[in-house]
């Protein structure tokens, strides 16, 4: 009887060191993009690189768009006044064009993929010469309003908050 319960202590820690061993699933960031009037907001977007995000892409236009990266091997039809979720990565460090399918000419943007620390850098609080507040949690929907967005280089800072979904 003795034996029997050594063996039940035994598969117990072997089960939890098994799931101790498993690596822990970090929150995957969210990133905003906004179109409006066929036009993509921001038109540059920061990510780290080596990390999985998810970008979420609200089409504020009556008109649907496809959102497409041909660097990225992604496309996905944003209904008009709807949104979309695109996941990314982990990237490399560079640079990746977006279109919109439909308006090519006018909705385009593209993401910067930074090396983590420098990303990092690039996500510090803005100085009051920048004229532009950044926040530690950005739940604004609106880029008209988005603390984030600076409007002299109509780039996006994000705070990096993980989303709920």
């Amino acid at each position: 009887m003795n034996s029997q319960y050594s063996r039940q202590f035994w598969q117990f820690l072997s089960s939890c060191s098994l799931l101790l061993a498993l690596p822990l699933q970090a929150e995957i960031r969210v990133f905003e993009i906004f179109l409006k009037d066929h036009l993509f907001t921001p038109t540059t977007l920061y990510l780290p690189a080596g990390e999985k995000v998810k970008l979420v892409i609200h089409n504020q236009d009556p008109t649907p768009e496809e959102f497409e990266s041909f660097s990225l091997n992604r496309e996905k039809v944003i209904l008009g006044h709807g949104k979309g979720v695109v996941f990314v990565g982990p990237l490399q460090p560079g640079e990746h064009q977006f279109i919109g399918e439909y308006n090519p000419d006018s909705a385009r943007g593209q993401i910067v993929v930074l090396p983590q620390a420098q990303w990092l850098q690039q996500m510090q609080p803005a100085t009051a010469t920048d004229g532009v507040k950044e926040t530690a949690a950005n739940t604004n929907t609106n880029p008209n309003t988005n603390p984030n967005t600076n409007p002299n280089t109509n780039t996006i800072k994000p705070a990096g908050v993980p989303d709920a979904d």
